[in-house]
């Protein structure tokens, strides 16, 4: 359904979209230890280990554990009170978060607009903690990828230079003597699909020439 821009249920439709993208991007993280910075290195190197470093990035793993939770409790919660029943929690795999997502946007078409609101206030606070784990002073990341594979090299210089903004979807190249076929800096719209059960990600080149 088509909503006038800037409706409560046109922003959900499109916060729910960028939620999604941050949960992909926050569950590929996860299995990398995060890196800690700052404090007194000379303090904390005289410290003796209490215990072996958490072998995972836990703060992503928090985000999209709660993420994936209350998706699932909404929809759950939504189906009770527009249908009725005894609804079933959906399982946890990603293409499940990702149709709970869907069910929920779809499910607040027909709800009270106090309850669109809830829904969507819930999705900007989770969406602004996760931007501010990628983001902390807006750079670009390295391109997702699983444990163990290689970086991926631009289509075009063929360096390790492509990047990537999990909060608006968009990679490129930072390489600065890369340029396209048009002579453009490269870019690209990237975003996740759930296929077979695991996350692909994917992407499309923007503004070629046609």
């Amino acid at each position: 359904m088509i909503h006038e821009p800037g409706s409560i249920r046109a922003r959900l439709r499109t916060t729910a979209d960028h939620a999604w993208r941050l949960n992909c991007a926050l569950e590929l993280v996860v299995p990398h230890p995060q890196v800690t910075g700052g404090g007194n290195q000379g303090e904390i190197s005289r410290q003796r280990r209490a215990s072996a470093p958490i072998p995972w990035n836990s703060v992503a793993a928090e985000l999209t554990i709660e993420f994936q939770n209350q998706v699932r409790r909404l929809e759950v919660h939504l189906k009770e009170r527009i249908i009725g029943g005894y609804p079933q929690r959906r399982g946890s795999s990603s293409a499940n978060t990702r149709l709970a997502i869907n069910s929920v946007v779809n499910l607040c078409e027909t709800c009270d607009d106090s309850d669109v609101l809830g829904v969507l206030s819930y999705l900007l606070t989770w969406s602004r903690r996760a931007e501010r784990y990628f983001n902390p002073e807006g750079g670009l990341h390295r391109l997702p990828r699983e444990p163990g594979q290689q970086e991926t090299r631009c289509p075009y210089c063929d360096c390790k230079t492509m990047r990537w903004s999990p909060s608006i979807g968009v990679a490129v190249c930072v390489n600065p003597v890369c340029h396209n076929q048009d002579g453009k800096r490269p870019r690209w719209s990237a975003e996740f699909t759930a296929t077979g059960g695991q996350l692909v990600f994917h992407w499309d080149e923007l503004g070629r020439a046609a």
